[in-house]
């Protein structure tokens, strides 16, 4: 996969916003990926959550999946998206489309990550995980490298300064054939489930509480 701009510039981008917008805790940092390519999980619940995982992750080659109508309905975020050249563009809904994965694969064997929201959009519902798809553990597979879930809280309710907590999980295995995609994926969503801590107390004070709306 190629990046139009160098991976330490989007970190450096990414940490610069997140910083100024909220205060991010981050645990278990001896469990971050420090350079061989795996497949990220994570919950969604905000706009802001490929920042906040960009800003955690460090200068690492990683690409997002996104879907295609959320990012081309909005013209800067789909410039943006494009001079990044960090996501892979799929139809909502299409994490089993041989383009996906077909995509997913170039990703890994290039070297660079791959980050799914594994719920497959964003959960404005009041639970606190939805049911994961397998695209995840299908990618994983194929390429032979690791999933790994990692947790956030608090971008649900944002404003300015909200304190956020990302909990970065403990690498799991990817299954050795198709018929393993549908317990990778529930044992994915078990550890993401338990990495779950509760959202952090609002603040006294919520300045700029539009930030919620971006979704």
């Amino acid at each position: 996969m190629r990046y139009a701009a160098h991976p330490r510039v989007v970190w450096l981008l990414c940490r610069v916003l997140v910083t100024l917008l909220v205060r991010v805790e981050v645990r278990g940092k001896a469990q971050r990926p420090t350079g061989d390519p795996v497949v990220l999980v994570a919950n969604h619940r905000s706009w802001i959550d490929p920042l906040v995982i960009h800003s955690v992750l460090g200068p690492q080659r990683v690409a997002f999946v996104a879907a295609r109508e959320h990012i081309e309905k909005r013209r800067w975020l789909a410039r943006l998206t494009r001079w990044l050249g960090t996501t892979v563009l799929v139809e909502r809904e299409a994490f089993d489309q041989r383009a996906f994965l077909r995509s997913a694969h170039e990703v890994l064997t290039s070297g660079a990550s791959l980050a799914l929201f594994g719920e497959g959009r964003i959960n404005t519902t009041d639970a606190q995980l939805l049911p994961l798809q397998s695209g995840a553990a299908f990618a994983a597979r194929r390429a032979g490298v690791a999933l790994q879930p990692v947790a956030i809280a608090g971008t649900r309710q944002l404003h300015l300064r909200r304190r956020i907590v990302v909990v970065w999980g403990a690498p799991l295995p990817a299954g050795a054939t198709a018929r393993d995609d549908a317990a990778t994926t529930l044992a994915v969503h078990a550890a993401l489930t338990n990495l779950l801590p509760p959202d952090p107390p609002l603040g006294r004070l919520q300045p700029w509480r539009f930030m919620r709306n971006f979704t």
